[in-house]
C-alpha cells in the first residue's frame, strides 16, 4: 500500500504541474492574433484544444483520488483498527478531490464545441461520481462500526 500511495502521491502532485500548463495553454491561445480568417481559426482550433487539455487534466486527476478510495477501503478492512478514523478521513479527502476536480471538468466543458467529446466526458464524470460516493459510503460504515 505505501508503494501504491506513494505512486499516486508523486501522479497528483505531477498534475498541479499539468492543470497550471494546461491553463496557460489556453490563456496563451486568447492572446493568438485574430486579425484574417486563417489566424482566427488557428486561435480557435488552439482555443477548442486548450480547453480539452483543461478538462482533462483534472478528470485524471478525478481518476487518481478514485484510486485513493480503494487503498482507504483496504486500510478500514485489514488496516490498524487504532487508526481507522485515519481510513475514514482519507475516504473523505479523497471524495473531496474527486468532487473538486469534477468541478473543473464540467467548468471547461461549457467551452467545448465538440460535443462528442462532451457527452463522453459527461458520462465519465456520472460514473465516477456514482463510484466516488458508493466507494465514499463503503468505507465511512466501516469506520462507523468499529467505532461502535
Amino acid at each position: 500500500m505505501l508503494r501504491k500511495s506513494e505512486k499516486l502521491r508523486k501522479k497528483l502532485t505531477t498534475l498541479i504541474d499539468d492543470d497550471t500548463s494546461a491553463f496557460n495553454d489556453v490563456m496563451k491561445a486568447f492572446k493568438m492574433p485574430k486579425e484574417n480568417e486563417e489566424r482566427k481559426k488557428r486561435r480557435s482550433e488552439a482555443i477548442q484544444k486548450g480547453y480539452k487539455k483543461a478538462a482533462n487534466v483534472p478528470l485524471d486527476t478525478a481518476y487518481t483520488c478514485e484510486q485513493i478510495l480503494d487503498l482507504a477501503l483496504i486500510s478500514a478492512e485489514s488496516g490498524n483498527q487504532n487508526s481507522i478514523t485515519d481510513a475514514g478521513v482519507a475516504a473523505l479527502m479523497a471524495n473531496a478531490g474527486v468532487e473538486s476536480a469534477l468541478y473543473n471538468v464540467e467548468i471547461n466543458l461549457g467551452s467545448i464545441k465538440d460535443d462528442e467529446f462532451v457527452s463522453q466526458t459527461l458520462k465519465e464524470i456520472k460514473q465516477l461520481k456514482t463510484n466516488s460516493t458508493r466507494k465514499t459510503e463503503n468505507i465511512s460504515n466501516i469506520v462507523k462500526n468499529a467505532l461502535k
